[in-house]
């Protein structure tokens, strides 16, 4: 089972070097050791872009790998003669939280290949069918460009590929994939599991880069917020289950969030310097979102857009400014993800709009879902006739859901209240982002009636509903210790211990199955 991590540390070695010089000249060096914290994403991102063009000339995933490596090395190069510190640089940026976010990453990638190290070989993890494109995309594009799949000899899974929708979408994840598994000589069932772990870890250092770089929040919360939403067994239950598509979007939507906020804040300041960069850094990542998985980026409109207009409205006579780079920065996503964008007025889109179903979902699932309080569609601790106890058990489980759950509703509020009330800097940004995350989940109620819908959007706006209950924790403390001489910390500790309960109570359960 070595091959498992040997093909996540390749991946991981690959992002670095494709990301690290981009890394370096687009974002700036005042945000200190968080540009390591990007840098797979960047690099993940330069992939993912490059290979939708090069995939449309005739290349395979194998001769886009090696183009990427020789234009990495030469940017490294170019990058190392005009004193980037390579090396040195990563090496600062780890500080005592960013090992610790580092090594939540390694716990979290190793969460999502637990599976296979237990069952002692390689296999797809869970039930969801999807497992069948992406074991054939992973292999196929290694050899085959994708418009030219159909030269490749006849196979059943070969036929998936080639009828709508497969057909016509680009495969952001399935570039990546079959990239790893041209750089490590694994097929694709081995490099499955691993990349698809890998990309959900990174969501960890993803969106510890939104809460300190987009939001400015302190280090701590911050931390836990990151923590909670890497520990997220509804977003694990969707990687196990094999959402290629789905999973890099965990990850890339709050780093697309803080980059397009970075950008507008250096717009509203008039930085003439920096603005072009980030826009363009925005612009970068959010294409890799859209190659990747376009349905994603109406999450990203509904939360970004909301952080945008909250800067806009605060900038005063700059108010051209942030337009301006507002408007760049969507010319700049669409450009970079022209193929993207091409093919999704048939294919996502066309879905969308007809409500395509998923997964047997009938009913909307649990609101909790979204927190990873719960997976309300899987029956985790199921109990029949004759077994009284454990029907006792599954009850306090779904009790403690529910309380969980109204404390998690509690947490938020006073979070906004706080937000609100004080005026911190930022703090209408971060109310209408929140709010924006909130108003596009419940849009999937009503009026759009979309069961599968609602279920995807509780994974794309999970990190901004996380962040909010950490929040509501992160005002509690001072909160109470101003109003009564009681210990912050200690309500701090007793308000989290029923969420903290529901989410590891919900992660066993779902391990143990």
């Amino acid at each position: 089972m070595f091959d498992i991590f040997a093909a996540g540390i390749v991946a991981l070695v690959f992002l670095g070097l494709l990301g690290y010089p981009l890394t370096g000249w687009l974002l700036p060096r005042s945000l200190g050791g968080l540009r390591w914290a990007a840098l797979p994403w960047t690099g993940y991102a330069a992939f993912v872009v490059l290979a939708q063009f090069t995939t449309q000339a005739g290349l395979n995933m194998a001769q886009t790998a090696l183009l990427a490596l020789v234009l990495a090395l030469g940017a490294n190069g170019l990058y190392l003669r005009r004193g980037g510190a390579w090396l040195c640089e990563v090496a600062a940026g780890y500080s005592r939280i960013g090992w610790i976010v580092a090594g939540l990453t390694a716990l979290v990638f190793l969460l999502g290949v637990l599976p296979l190290l237990f069952y002692g070989y390689h296999t797809i993890i869970g039930e969801n069918w999807d497992g069948e494109i992406y074991l054939a995309l992973g292999e196929y594009l290694r050899t085959y460009a994708q418009p030219a799949l159909g030269q490749a000899p006849p196979n059943p899974l070969l036929h998936i590929l080639l009828v709508p929708p497969y057909s016509g979408r680009t495969h952001g994840f399935s570039y990546f994939q079959a990239a790893t598994g041209a750089l490590t000589g694994l097929p694709s069932l081995v490099t499955l599991g691993p990349v698809l772990a890998l990309l959900r870890a990174l969501a960890v250092p993803a969106s510890f880069f939104f809460f300190r770089a987009g939001w400015a929040w302190t280090p701590r919360p911050a931390l836990a917020a990151a923590a909670a939403l890497g520990l997220n067994p509804f977003l694990l239950w969707i990687t196990y289950n094999t959402f290629g598509m789905q999973v890099p979007s965990l990850g890339l939507l709050p780093l697309c969030a803080g980059a397009a906020l970075l950008a507008l804040r250096a717009a509203a300041h008039a930085d003439r310097g920096e603005t072009p960069r980030l826009v363009a850094y925005a612009a970068l990542v959010t294409a890799a979102l859209a190659v990747t998985y376009h349905p994603a980026l109406t999450a990203w409109v509904a939360i970004a857009g909301a952080g945008g207009l909250a800067v806009l409205l605060g900038s005063g006579r700059r108010w051209g400014w942030v337009l301006g780079a507002g408007v760049a920065l969507a010319l700049g996503t669409v450009m970079f993800s022209a193929v993207a964008q091409w093919l999704s007025l048939g294919g996502f889109l066309a879905q969308y709009a007809e409500q395509t179903a998923g997964l047997g979902l009938i009913t909307f699932t649990a609101p909790t879902d979204s927190l990873g309080l719960s997976l309300s569609f899987r029956s985790l601790l199921a109990a029949g006739p004759g077994q009284a106890l454990l029907a006792r058990v599954v009850q306090a489980y779904g009790l403690l859901i529910l309380v969980a759950g109204l404390i998690c509703v509690a947490l938020g509020l006073l979070w906004l209240w706080g937000l609100l009330r004080e005026r911190p800097p930022g703090a209408l940004v971060q109310a209408a982002m929140a709010g924006g995350g909130l108003v596009y989940m419940l849009l999937f109620l009503r009026p759009l009636d979309y069961v599968y819908g609602w279920f995807k959007a509780q994974s794309f706006v999970a990190f901004v509903l996380v962040a909010a209950v950490v929040g509501g924790l992160a005002y509690l403390g001072p909160l109470i210790a101003r109003w009564r001489p009681l210990p912050g910390g200690r309500v701090v500790a007793v308000a989290a211990a029923l969420p903290a309960l529901a989410l590891l109570a919900t992660l066993g359960l779902l391990l143990w199955q």
